[in-house]
């Protein structure tokens, strides 16, 4: 993974800074770094070297995933180092969140059969009572699934005699 940082024209001690960074982004995504390919920081002042104020520094951390949108965070805070904290902590947040949905995505398509299972024996084995198909896919889902159809009504009974009319 590689750590890419980029400062405004009011950041002094770069190279010291840099190092810092690249400290603390990779100790925020360790846990997932096989999955990013890179992380970009931008540091700024906000408000310039000529005022300080609250919530006068920036970090904006972006963090690059194979295969998923970028994920990005911003923190604002009194000093350089505490908006790096900040960002590093929001994006670490942010990289669970991600993957956390990633993961839950995967195993509902790998899909276990369990719920299918369960809501098959709820309705005695009859799939178009609860509006799905076979597996657990939508009625209709699969043409040859849309064809199996519960018939409900009576079975015709024979005339007396044993013939039909």
């Amino acid at each position: 993974m590689q750590v890419t940082v980029e400062t405004d024209n009011h950041i002094e001690n770069r190279d010291r800074l840099i190092e810092h960074v690249e400290g603390v982004v990779r100790d925020a995504v360790d846990r997932h770094e096989d999955r990013i390919s890179f992380v970009e920081a931008h540091l700024g002042d906000v408000n310039g070297a000529a005022r300080a104020g609250a919530a006068d520094m920036r970090c904006m951390l972006q963090a690059r995933i194979a295969g998923v949108k970028s994920v990005a965070v911003e923190h604002r805070a009194e000093t350089l180092h505490l908006a790096i904290e900040g960002a590093a902590e929001k994006l670490t947040k942010a990289l669970e969140t991600t993957f956390g949905k990633l993961e839950d995505r995967e195993r509902r398509a790998q899909g276990t059969g369990e719920a299918s299972a369960d809501a098959l024996s709820d309705t005695g084995g009859i799939p178009h009572a609860i509006g799905a198909g076979v597996g657990g896919e939508p009625a209709g889902a699969n043409d040859a699934e849309a064809d199996l159809t519960v018939d409900a009504s009576p079975a015709p009974q024979a005339k007396p005699g044993g013939r039909d009319a």
